[in-house]
């Protein structure tokens, strides 16, 4: 298992040094996603796909994160 919260931390230094660069936004997504942060990781994708609109591959990491919140949900609300 990898250390999502260096790779969150790397994410972060890499968009100050271009925020114009998509690819941050992306690995900050995939980081918050394993971090079970999903509200953050669905925004961190979003940004990305306003600054790389034509690439499909936002919007399928946005449905996989959403996926993954309802189904914590789902197991939270089964363990009541």
């Amino acid at each position: 298992m990898g250390d999502f919260q260096a790779a969150l931390e790397d994410g972060k230094v890499a968009e100050t040094l271009d925020p114009s660069w998509p690819k941050p936004h992306f690995r900050q997504g995939i980081a918050l996603r394993a971090l079970k942060r999903f509200d953050m990781a669905i925004s961190a994708f979003a940004y990305g796909q306003s600054l790389d609109p034509n690439n499909p591959s936002w919007q399928q990491e946005i449905e996989e994160t959403e996926r993954q919140k309802e189904a914590r949900k789902a197991a939270r609300e089964r363990k009541r």
